[in-house]
């Protein structure tokens, strides 16, 4: 099995994520990285009947300044478990892309059924408990208007202000625009260079950011497996194939999204920021795509790329033409006889 970064958990750590699903005595297990391995570092029992309780006292103590870590915390529930992704700002750029590029194999190899929440940040308070309330706040927070709701509000608000005028102006909504982490703007360089042909991204809904969850090279029979469709996500990709005797490269940018289990804010977010998105991957980094798609629970897979990219051409059959009917012949005209 191929992973993002090349790296691996270690078989200690293997035995301490099947112990957490199956056993009721880890509250917490700190994982780094060491030596191109993913190890335990260090675990945290169980000691009361409330999580919330035992959240800052587990959680707080095993943060490191500089040293970017995952940790696992378990809810009251064997099966309820918080990702925690914390890679601080004054981290080495080599730890930002290690610990960037290695998410999703880490949570994999936990068991991403066992996940019920992530929780992302680049500061101590990010992920302390007053952090975590913050990002469930704000992912319970009034959703955004939609621009149909936009343009109804500009409608009602011209028909109400009696100085309209056929000169009037006003701002329309284009969509919301979020700022690129460090990691990904780093990241969308090395794509830009070559160096990686596969982006995966999403949006922090709590620091309204968008940030690199995935990234390595990987040829189009082994995206089905690392490109999920249970989320909402953002890819990036570039195909490099043969088509018609030619090998040709197509980029591709492509917005999944589940037909249900998505929160609304979710769905409207990323929805909201596909198009600024592309618009800034497109004008600051002059990354062409060949095509732009939308697919729900499709996955993304070397046929469904083909058949995007260059679609089959259907023939038009040529329609029988019957031929046309004889006239109608009526009765012989036949000149009069003449008595000689």
């Amino acid at each position: 099995m191929s992973h993002q970064t090349g790296i691996q958990a270690s078989e200690d750590l293997k035995d301490v994520f099947r112990r957490c699903t199956t056993s009721d005595d880890i509250r917490l297990v700190k994982v780094e990285i060491k030596d191109e391995q993913l190890v335990c570092v260090d675990t945290v029992p169980i000691r009361s009947d409330s999580w919330r309780d035992e959240y800052d006292p587990a959680v707080k103590p095993l943060l490191e300044k500089d040293r970017a870590c995952y940790m696992f915390f378990r809810f009251d529930a064997r099966d309820k478990w918080l990702f925690i992704a914390y890679t601080p700002d004054s981290a080495t750029v080599r730890q930002k892309m290690l610990y960037s590029g290695t998410r999703s194999t880490v949570r994999t190899e936990f068991g991403g059924g066992f996940v019920d929440k992530d929780l992302i940040g680049t500061a101590i308070d990010e992920v302390t408990l007053s952090g975590y309330d913050e990002n469930v706040r704000a992912a319970q927070a009034p959703l955004p208007f939609t621009d149909a709701e936009v343009e109804v509000m500009a409608i009602k608000q011209a028909e109400n202000n009696p100085d309209i005028s056929v000169d009037t102006r006003h701002k329309t909504h284009s969509g919301l625009s979020f700022p690129l982490d460090g990691d990904l703007q780093e990241a969308v360089g090395r794509f830009k260079e070559g160096s990686l042909n596969y982006l995966q991204m999403r949006i922090n809904l709590a620091g309204e950011f968008i940030f690199l969850s995935d990234s390595g090279n990987y040829t189009a029979g082994e995206l089905e497996r690392v490109a999920p469709v249970n989320d909402a996500y953002y890819h990036m990709y570039r195909y490099d194939h043969v088509y018609n005797g030619e090998e040709t490269s197509s980029v591709v940018f492509v917005y999944t999204m589940p037909g249900s289990g998505a929160p609304i804010k979710a769905r409207m977010l990323y929805s909201s920021c596909k198009g600024t998105l592309i618009d800034e991957l497109t004008g600051a980094y002059k990354i062409a795509f060949e095509k732009t798609l939308e697919v729900q629970d499709q996955a993304i897979s070397e046929e469904f790329l083909m058949s995007e990219i260059h679609p089959p051409v259907v023939e038009l059959k040529e329609k029988f033409s019957k031929p046309k009917a004889p006239g109608r012949r009526g009765p012989s005209k036949r000149p009069p006889r003449t008595n000689n």
